[in-house]
């Protein structure tokens, strides 16, 4: 399933993103505020991010899957007060909470402006995941590789290679249409099976 050139990308990405609230709680520590300086809301918001992250990381990337109230947490946790989720129903975090959360997780991921509109919602040929009202990241190679597994080389792709395998497991499949406007993602049922 995954090899050692995987996991190993996929605990780099991870730490890369650890780094960033790490390096700001270091640097503000090191600047030795007195007590009541503003640097100090700035040290307690970088390590609630840090403390959000590790726990997003323990219980996505972990050997067993959430719960449906964990993955709602988790949900939450990632959207925080920057994006909107509409989700009409939980029937999809109830049957595959990891999916759910992986697919969301990956979408917040390509929004540059770290803000947006997610929509989840049913339709008869598959479940629809959209993100609208962001600015994303231009097409990219993370598509290919959340659609067909094609080796993620470096960076966020590992996330990507990760959920693509999470769905191959499940046997779902997913097809991405990113545009101008934002992304949409098909979620079925793998045919060939």
């Amino acid at each position: 399933m995954f090899s050692l050139s995987d996991v190993t990308g996929l605990i780099a990405q991870m730490m890369h993103d650890l780094i960033s609230p790490f390096s700001a709680i270091s640097a503000g520590i090191e600047m030795m505020p007195p007590p009541g300086d503003e640097v100090w809301t700035l040290i307690f918001r970088s390590k609630q991010q840090l403390i959000e992250l590790l726990e997003i990381f323990r219980d996505f990337f972990g050997s067993q899957s959430p719960s449906v109230s964990d993955a709602k947490i988790l949900l939450k946790r990632i959207f925080k007060d920057q994006f909107i989720c509409n989700m009409p129903s939980d029937a999809l975090i109830e049957v595959y909470p990891r999916i759910t959360f992986g697919l969301c997780f990956w979408l917040v991921k390509q929004a540059v402006s770290k803000k947006g509109t997610i929509e989840i919602r049913n339709t008869p040929q598959h479940i629809v995941f959209s993100l609208t009202q962001t600015v994303i990241l231009p097409n990219c190679k993370q598509d290919i590789i959340l659609m067909q597994g094609k080796p993620a080389t470096s960076g966020a792709e590992f996330y990507a290679y990760f959920v693509y395998q999470l769905l191959k497991e499940a046997f779902l499949q997913v097809h991405v249409i990113r545009s101008n406007q934002g992304i949409i993602l098909h979620l079925k049922s793998n045919e060939e099976t």
